[in-house]
């Protein structure tokens, strides 16, 4: 059982840092603002960016499931390529995440630690260092708000319970609703760094 939701811890936490970091860091190299001074929008940077984080997040998700697959002999059936295919909705919203994070912080130890802050809340309450139906009532709402959740409960289910690929479904609604929601926010953040 601690495999799988591994997987999504792992790839979890590189999202969110990698996203904290990526704004941050291009502002204290004054990298950034020679970017949006070319003829490239903003968000057409700021996707340009990130984008190659997501194939990254893809690719240590694939070499996650042959280690589990090869160390622990986690089961790898056909549905896999279905946890596979909705992966970069997981990835996106902790990217997401931590692109606000970016846009809000003014160092990149800054962002470093509200990262931590952030990635906290998903370790204790997705399921993965506690069983989830045990914890309190108000643990497991908050629980369920978080993508890191829903993402252990559908590689779970793919991988251990051996559930179709159509198990996962009812998982992404969740995971799609945090991305839009800290897509938003991350807007609206960057927009207030720019005036």
């Amino acid at each position: 059982m601690i495999a799988p939701g591994l997987i999504g811890m792992i790839v979890m936490v590189t999202m969110l840092f990698l996203g904290a970091l990526t704004l941050v860091r291009e502002r204290e190299h004054g990298s950034w603002e020679t970017l949006l001074a070319t003829p490239v929008r903003p968000s057409e940077a700021l996707l340009g960016k990130l984008a190659p984080y997501l194939v990254i997040g893809e690719l240590q998700t694939s070499g996650l499931l042959l280690i589990i697959h090869g160390l622990f002999h986690v089961p790898l059936p056909p549905a896999t390529w279905a946890l596979l295919a909705v992966t970069p909705l997981f990835l996106g919203a902790y990217l997401i995440m931590g692109f606000a994070i970016s846009a809000v912080a003014h160092t990149q130890i800054q962002a470093v630690q509200a990262a931590v802050f952030c990635y906290l809340p998903s370790l204790m309450l997705s399921g993965f260092m506690f069983p989830f139906n045990g914890m309190p009532d108000w643990a497991q709402r908050a629980g369920d708000v978080l993508p890191l959740t829903h993402y252990i409960r559908a590689t779970r289910d793919i991988l251990i319970r051996g559930q179709p690929a159509m198990a996962i479904w009812p998982d992404l609604l969740p995971i799609i609703i945090f991305a839009a929601v800290a897509a938003v926010v991350a807007i609206a953040c960057y927009r207030r760094r720019l005036d």
